[in-house]
């Protein structure tokens, strides 16, 4: 069992519990269909240049309206809590998450990666890999086996 994991945003201590075993395997495909395209994109391009980022947040524009957004943001952190460091009351985050996060676009983004991270860390180096991969045969230093 992962245990749940803290991080400090904007004087605020979140505290993201991970998803539940099957939730976090039947979520995945939904993450897939909205950043697999994102990825590819960086994954065929030579090195992650300006350009590259630039396709892969509008490939991931295109396929992340609103809804999906929400739906991504409620299941992340559907057990999240928080506590503000000035000792103003906190609680569980969802509940109260337009005063909370009320101003703080980055804040919310920041979290969502941080929960992320918490949930599916052992995809993360992985997709480094397959980056770094992609920017070295886009380069010419590997040649694919004939």
């Amino acid at each position: 069992m992962r245990e749940p994991q803290e991080t400090e945003i904007n004087g605020t201590i979140y505290t993201v519990r991970p998803l539940s075993g099957m939730r976090a395997v039947t979520f995945l495909p939904r993450l897939n269909k909205v950043l697999g395209p994102a990825i590819a994109s960086l994954i065929d391009a030579k090195g992650v240049t300006p350009e590259a980022l630039r396709q892969a947040l509008t490939s991931l524009g295109d396929r992340l309206d609103e809804k999906e957004m929400e739906v991504i943001t409620r299941t992340l952190l559907a057990d999240t809590t928080f506590q503000p460091k000035d000792g103003t009351p906190g609680g569980e985050l969802m509940k109260q998450f337009d005063l909370a996060m009320q101003g703080q676009p980055e804040a919310v983004f920041k979290l969502l990666t941080f929960a992320l991270e918490v949930n599916y860390a052992g995809f993360f180096p992985m997709l480094g890999q397959l980056v770094a991969l992609g920017a070295a045969k886009a380069s010419g230093s590997i040649s694919p086996k004939t």
